[in-house]
């Protein structure tokens, strides 16, 4: 014990509070593992201290190696706080959440993961959420006294028909939500509810478009109707009669979620709660005037269209969780020397934006990292239906377009930053500077290269690769216009003989 206190002394008096304070600088810039050439540095600048002279690089590289322990112990500890505050389905969290499920469940008491995903999309719940809620009160409800069969509850209804209901079969079909369910026995008293469609954000963010559900009875008796009968019993406008109304209307919201992803794609793909709404109504009339109708979209049609930024992150980052390994060589292991490795790679990465290169270590093709046209074709040029083919916004792709690939490359890297895959949410709050900063870059360097056209040149390279991915540019060699006329001669001239 004496030995160790006195050779604890002794190195403390190698360095001095001034030399430790170089080393706190980079701490406090979050550099908890600093490369060789920081090292070799920051030793130099130490020594130049009086009092330093003889401090080692391997003192040094032990004082990092402790506070590197020391929050790796903190952010675990975090973590662990974190998931005990949660509620055990914390998208679920908003008012009257838990009664539209109830609602739904008392219909299909043992739904299919078809049918689960489609509570997820009418609810704005997290579908984990709502497989867990489900799971649960399925192992609560087994524990409780069977019923007499002859009981009049909504138990009797439930085991009439395990197979998703009129209006969930709709959305399964055309994946657009019917806007209102509407469900009460003719004998019943009006027992009804609605739900207006949102995002999973939207569910866990109460300041932002709150979902606006309403229950008119404690006791709900569900019978499923059509979305015309619904609009009917709540006294809502009728469609003129012999119209498909219900068609159009999703061809119509089908339209319009295209048009504002282009939005999102090539203005703001962050865009606050004004301007979403400004962009969903807009987006709306123009769907309207490509049909030539003028159908007026309800609050339910409106929250489903601006809930399409959400979505579109969630796919962009979703791609680039998918690819960031494989692109950048992170490895999953639990082997220290592997997760110093990852975590060495995540920080040289993000310094400089070396992850845009398309060779970072050297530093060569700017905007150019095979990452960027692989998430592009996942999102956007998929095949030649796909949304990049079909509308001239894409071509060539948006410079915000680029600004969202490159923010969630940037969310995907975030999650390999302590060594090993830890999950980051792609929210607003927590990326929308970065994306910000993504942008104003490149419009900088579109402006000090524009008499070159460089970043031109690439959103035209990387939008011509993409249309080869989706199968478009060798679809275009094989139409042809006008058939020659020695063609029709040669026929006319077979036919004669």
């Amino acid at each position: 014990m004496t030995g160790q206190t006195s050779a604890s002394r002794k190195n403390n008096k190698l360095i001095t509070n001034a030399g430790k304070r170089v080393m706190q600088d980079a701490i406090d810039q979050g550099n908890f593992n600093p490369t060789i050439q920081q090292k070799r540095e920051m030793l130099t600048g130490i020594r130049a201290l009086p009092g330093c002279e003889k401090y080692k690089i391997a003192n040094l590289e032990q004082w990092f190696r402790v506070r590197r322990a020391n929050h790796e112990k903190a952010n675990q500890a975090n973590d662990l706080e974190g998931q005990a505050n949660l509620p055990p389905y914390p998208s679920t969290a908003p008012k009257n959440m838990h009664r539209a499920l109830e609602t739904l469940y008392q219909t299909h008491p043992s739904p299919s993961r078809e049918m689960i995903f489609a509570w997820a999309t009418l609810t704005g719940a997290r579908l984990e959420d709502i497989e867990k809620w489900v799971k649960d009160r399925q192992a609560a409800l087994s524990q409780q006294p069977q019923q007499p069969q002859d009981a009049k509850n909504v138990a009797t209804y439930a085991s009439e028909s395990n197979a998703p209901s009129p209006a969930i079969q709709s959305f399964l079909k055309s994946q657009v939500v019917s806007p209102v369910i509407h469900s009460a026995p003719a004998s019943a008293p009006n027992h009804s509810f609605h739900l207006s469609a949102m995002s999973p954000s939207e569910a866990n963010h109460s300041g932002e478009d709150e979902a606006d559900t309403e229950f008119t009875d404690d006791e709900v008796h569900p019978q499923p109707l059509s979305s015309r009968e619904a609009m009917k019993a709540n006294g809502a406008r009728q469609h003129p009669k012999g119209s498909s109304y219900e068609s159009k209307e999703k061809m119509l919201i089908a339209k319009a979620i295209e048009l504002y992803r282009i939005k999102v794609t090539s203005e703001d793909a962050f865009p606050n709660s004004l301007l979403r709404s400004k962009w969903a109504r807009m987006v709306w009339e123009q769907a309207c005037q490509e049909y030539d109708t003028d159908i007026e979209a309800d609050d339910s049609m409106i929250k489903l269209i601006m809930a399409q930024d959400t979505h579109l992150r969630g796919e962009t980052k979703t791609a680039a969780k998918t690819l960031v390994d494989i692109a950048y060589g992170f490895e999953t292991s639990r082997k220290d020397s592997i997760i110093k490795e990852n975590r060495d790679l995540a920080y040289q990465l993000k310094s400089s934006l070396a992850f845009t290169y398309r060779r970072p270590e050297e530093r060569k093709g700017l905007y150019q990292h095979r990452i960027i046209l692989k998430i592009v074709n996942m999102v956007w040029f998929k095949n030649i239906t796909d949304e990049g083919v079909r509308y001239t916004e894409y071509n060539p792709f948006p410079l915000h377009g680029l600004a969202l690939v490159l923010t969630a490359v940037e969310c995907a890297i975030d999650e390999w930053i302590l060594g090993k895959l830890l999950k980051r949410e792609f929210t607003a709050d927590s990326y929308r500077m970065v994306y910000e900063g993504h942008v104003q870059s490149l419009i900088t360097f579109r402006e000090k290269s524009s008499h070159q056209n460089i970043l031109g040149k690439i959103l035209e390279v990387l939008t011509d690769n993409a249309l080869t991915n989706a199968g478009a540019a060798e679809l275009e060699n094989f139409r042809h216009g006008e058939v020659p006329e020695d063609v029709f001669d040669e026929e006319i001239r077979q036919f004669e003989l």
